[in-house]
């Protein structure tokens, strides 16, 4: 039993390990300061980061958070 508890303790470890992945939306940049939006989507992502704890957060909500940003999305992901 001892070692089936050591044998697992790793693969615990890295499932505690991983990050959210987090596929942008794709979004109409003509006129868009990057920093500006590089600094909102970054925003949009810890939303959906400290939100995943709660609820189940799609890609498709970060695209909502940017277009209430004001951002035109041309294809949500999700």
């Amino acid at each position: 039993m001892r070692l089936i508890a050591l044998l697992a303790l790793p693969l615990l470890a890295g499932c505690a390990a991983r990050t959210a992945y987090v596929e942008p939306p794709v979004v109409d940049m003509a006129g868009v300061d990057q920093n500006r939006y590089n600094n909102d989507l970054s925003a949009c992502t810890n939303e959906k980061i400290a939100r995943t704890a709660d609820t189940l957060w799609t890609n498709d909500m970060i695209s909502q958070c940017m277009e209430r940003k004001g951002y035109k999305v041309l294809a949500h992901k999700g």
